[in-house]
């Protein structure tokens, strides 16, 4: 079977990808990615064949591609919707259309197993008739219209290729959802889609060099509190040195990551329980931290929520303000808004996940449930079934 994949080009979509790649490789399957010219490098890194498509941009250094990018609101719902409309079911969408196109011919692909994000691929696969599996992390949303976010962008792209108009998103969902959301963690107002099919969270950080930092004690006598921005919104300015300082003076140990393309020194000095890193690997830190404080990307949620760990959420934009509803609803963590910022706010809601055990017991609930879903391998045998029957897999 050959499988070509896709991923936006960013390490939050296309790690989750990695694990899923390799298991389909470990059975003998031949794969590939297409994402954008200057991420091929990162995908090969991880020992995959990559072919360049699409606009030449990647998400952490997303004004470069789209200088409006600067204009937009920093936080919110706008935010979210510049995203899908302007990018990923945009110009992202419209350039890698044809590219797809042309590399699942040449490359002579059975399936195409893609990113959630990515609104070219189910266009490619109606156009070719090749199945496609959509890689689908985001939450349901409760609305009496689900489609309102993507529906213009999205019926304009199939228009341009002549495709009938899509309201609902159908013709994404139409053969698999690989779906990484528990399903006790998705809104119980909403409803499944017929083809989707819940496995565990696929959790990838580690490249094979990285190891927890030496000064990370194995018996803490003050609890360890890891806080993230993630690898593209840990440059929203001035937010993550806020939390670093309002934290700094707690009787806590803080370790904070601020990305590759930040200097750590540049957050100034900090006291010794205060430590400041370019990158630590979650799936080796977690095991070690008390509680953690995030923007409320997907892949930090679910790491943390697979160690059973409480979070204090600062939602930016994207998928992060619908975790941070979702977390606080199922009471695994507590938010607070980034767009006003309060100190006091942000060290009443650390305190109380790390002293009222009613946070860390509904995170080892979610913790426990996570760990009964089906494995990778329910996710490779479902990929390939698609590419035998091509035909919906309903649930």
């Amino acid at each position: 079977m050959r499988v070509l994949m896709t991923t936006v080009p960013a390490l939050g979509h296309f790690h989750p990808m990695v694990p899923l790649g390799r298991a389909l490789a470990e059975k003998g399957h031949d794969v590939a990615f297409v994402s954008s010219p200057s991420f091929c490098e990162t995908i090969r890194a991880e020992g995959f064949e990559a072919l360049p498509g699409g606009l030449d941009w990647e998400e952490s250094r997303v004004e470069e591609a789209f200088p409006d990018f600067r204009d937009i609101p920093t936080f919110g719902f706008e935010n979210l919707a510049w995203w899908i409309n302007r990018v990923f079911a945009g110009a992202a969408g419209e350039a890698m259309v044809p590219d797809l196109l042309s590399a699942s011919r040449s490359w002579k692909a059975d399936v195409i197993v893609h990113d959630a994000t990515d609104f070219a691929a189910p266009i490619v696969g109606e156009l070719t008739g090749i199945p496609h599996a959509v890689f689908y992390w985001p939450l349901r949303i409760p609305s009496d219209d689900p489609g309102a976010l993507y529906r213009e962008p999205w019926n304009a792209l199939r228009r341009s290729h002549d495709l009938p108009e899509d309201p609902q998103g159908e013709a994404i969902r139409r053969y698999l959802v690989l779906d990484l959301v528990p399903p006790g963690y998705q809104h119980p107002a909403t409803e499944p889609a017929p083809t989707g099919h819940p496995i565990a969270p696929l959790l990838f950080d580690n490249h094979g060099d990285e190891e927890l930092p030496a000064w990370i004690p194995k018996e803490c006598a003050r609890p360890l509190v890891y806080a993230t921005l993630g690898t593209v919104f840990n440059r929203t300015p001035g937010l993550l040195q806020q939390i670093i300082d309002t934290l700094a003076q707690e009787e806590i140990s803080l370790v904070a990551t601020v990305g590759h393309e930040q200097d750590p020194a540049s957050f100034g000095s900090q006291p010794e329980n205060v430590y400041i890193e370019h990158y630590v690997p979650q799936t080796l830190l977690f095991p070690e931290c008390a509680a953690v404080v995030t923007h409320g990307g997907y892949n930090t949620v679910m790491t943390a929520l697979a160690n059973g760990l409480p979070m204090v959420i600062t939602p930016i934009s994207a998928d992060q303000l619908f975790h941070a509803v979702r977390c606080a609803e199922l009471g695994v963590a507590l938010v607070v808004d980034p767009a006003n910022f309060d100190a006091d706010a942000l060290r009443s809601a650390v305190r109380r996940v790390l002293e009222e055990p009613s946070f860390r017991a509904a995170a080892a609930g979610m913790r426990d449930e996570i760990e009964a879903l089906p494995k990778i391998e329910h996710g490779v045998s479902l990929i390939e079934r698609l590419a035998r029957e091509k035909a919906p897999l309903l649930a």
